[in-house]
């Protein structure tokens, strides 16, 4: 468990995604993807929306190979254009997942049909605000402003991630830190009480120091 309490959190589900989800795709346009595969968001120049029903996924920033964020269906990714345009983004499967996949035009085309464009709006920027609290959190001043983001980020993931990564790859694979970095700061607050950590697992968060 955590005392940090946070309003907004990368992993935060857009409150839109399902009304948009349900004008984009039927249930027969839904296919079973395996664990492990990545799904672009760019396919040979094409824009791809892809609408993920059940399952967990990451999403990569495949440029910087730094992970953005994990997140639990339902969830779209490719539908925001100022989003796609990188493309190197993409969603890997974290477990066996149901996804709809679609030409980005023709997600628009059925926002324009079904007269769903201020949904549309309210999820763009709620998409944006994601990646500005991204920018944010992975440029902060220091290294344990980093990390003290990612940890309370990561005690907040759903058991089936928090429990099968390690605290040090999760911060590893979502900052530019050091790994020596990561386990010195680690290490100093699992001394102090901050952290309990079991075979390097976060088992609980305790109230983090605002400076290292």
């Amino acid at each position: 468990m955590s005392n940090e309490t946070t309003t907004f959190q990368l992993s935060t589900p857009s409150p839109y995604t399902i009304e948009l989800m349900q004008i984009l795709a039927t249930d027969s346009d839904y296919r079973q993807v395996s664990e492990g595969q990545r799904l672009y968001v760019v396919e040979n120049d094409i824009k791809i929306c892809h609408i993920v029903r059940t399952g967990y996924c990451n999403i990569w920033k495949g440029d910087s190979n730094l992970i953005f964020v994990s997140l639990k269906a339902p969830l779209i990714m490719g539908i925001v254009n100022s989003l796609s345009m990188n493309k190197d983004i993409f969603v890997e499967t974290l477990c066996p997942c149901e996804v709809a996949t679609i030409p980005q035009e023709k997600a628009l085309q059925l926002v324009d049909q079904h007269h769903k464009w201020e949904i549309f709006a309210k999820h763009t920027m709620f998409a944006v605000s994601k990646f500005l609290l991204f920018s944010e959190q992975t440029n902060a001043p220091t290294a344990y402003e980093i990390l003290r983001h990612q940890l309370i980020a990561l005690i907040q993931e759903p058991p089936e991630i928090r429990e099968n990564v390690s605290a040090a790859v999760y911060i590893q694979t979502r900052t530019l830190l050091s790994r020596s970095a990561i386990m010195k700061i680690l290490s100093a607050l699992k001394v102090g009480g901050y952290v309990v950590l079991e075979h390097g697992i976060l088992k609980e968060l305790k109230k983090l120091p605002n400076k290292y």
